[in-house]
Order: C-alpha cells, then sequence, then structure tokens
C-alpha cells in the first residue's frame, strides 16, 4: 500500500510538472495550428470544425467544415483570413473575410430531396480569449450573404435563420492551440 501511494505521489508530480510546463508555453508566436469546435448547443442543427494555421503573429487562415442535419440537410465548406490584434496580454480582437460554398438537400416531396449549391461570402470582427497557452474562446458576429444556382420557392425557416441563408452570422467556439 505504501508502494502504491508513492507510485501515485511520483507520478501525479511528474504530471503536474509536465502540466505546468505545458500550460507556461508561449503560444503568441507564428506557425502554429489550431483546432475550433462549435459550440455545444447548436449541436441540434449543424456541428463546425475549423482547423487555423497562423503563419505570423496578427494573420491566420482558416478552413471551416460544416455538417448540417434536420431540417437543413447538407454541408459546408469555407475558407477564412484573420487579422489579430492584441488588446490585453491574453486577449485578442481580429476582424475576418470568408468565403466558402456548399450544398444543401432541399426536401420537395417527403421522399424526395433536391440538392442546390450555393457560394457563401461575408465579413466580420470578433474576440478570442485565451484562457490558458492551449485552450481558447473564439466569439465572432458579421454579416453574410449567399448566391445560388437555384432555390426553392418554399424555404424552410431554418435554413434562412439559422443556416446557411442567415445574413447575421454569430460565431462561438472552443479551441486548443497544438
Amino acid at each position: 500500500m505504501k508502494t502504491l501511494f508513492i507510485f501515485s505521489l511520483i507520478t501525479f508530480s511528474f504530471f503536474k510538472l509536465n502540466a505546468q510546463r505545458i500550460l507556461t508555453e508561449d503560444y503568441s508566436n507564428a506557425n502554429r495550428f489550431s483546432v475550433y469546435q462549435s459550440n455545444p448547443l447548436t449541436l441540434y442543427l449543424f456541428e463546425r470544425i475549423k482547423l487555423e494555421y497562423r503563419f505570423d503573429e496578427k494573420n491566420a487562415f482558416n478552413i471551416a467544415g460544416t455538417r448540417y442535419w434536420n431540417v437543413n440537410i447538407g454541408y459546408q465548406i469555407a475558407g477564412e483570413f484573420r487579422r489579430y490584434h492584441f488588446f490585453t496580454e491574453k486577449n485578442e480582437f481580429f476582424y475576418y473575410g470568408r468565403l466558402g460554398f456548399g450544398e444543401q438537400f432541399y426536401e420537395n416531396t417527403p421522399k424526395k430531396k433536391v440538392p442546390f449549391v450555393y457560394l457563401t461570402y461575408g465579413t466580420g470582427i470578433g474576440v478570442h480569449f485565451n484562457i490558458t497557452n492551449h485552450f481558447f474562446l473564439d466569439l465572432s458576429g458579421g454579416i453574410k450573404f449567399i448566391e445560388y444556382d437555384r432555390f426553392p420557392l418554399d424555404v424552410p425557416f431554418s435554413f434562412k435563420y439559422f443556416g446557411p441563408a442567415e445574413i447575421a452570422d454569430f460565431a462561438f467556439y472552443f479551441g486548443f492551440n497544438l
């Protein structure tokens, strides 16, 4: 029992020291990847995951994949350029521009789904809260526009106001710096 206690204490100390080293590394420098996970409250309608590469201290490129289900069955892929500015030691303000495309499957009849392709573009601002050197929260808001090749006449409410066609583009992410 004494050996198990000593082993546990040594293991805990090792992980604590390792965690302290990881949490105090400087991640404000360039050339790093980050993974973003969308707000869990939106899982009823969609799931969005982003991969960001920061190629210098202020500029980054994101690629995002979104999968819609329930009422708005489809997907969306978008590229985003961000320009960061620190406003405190740990938090950053940013503005962004986004361009993407997607495909939705609109139910024309209960048994027939009609696909249509669209292009989306937009811009906005946001705040990036660095909780630790690895974990962060990301809040952004902006406007988004949509262009499409053909569009069904009866568009579902959720597609216009909570899906890809919403003009107000609000996002809340949890993230991890790799």
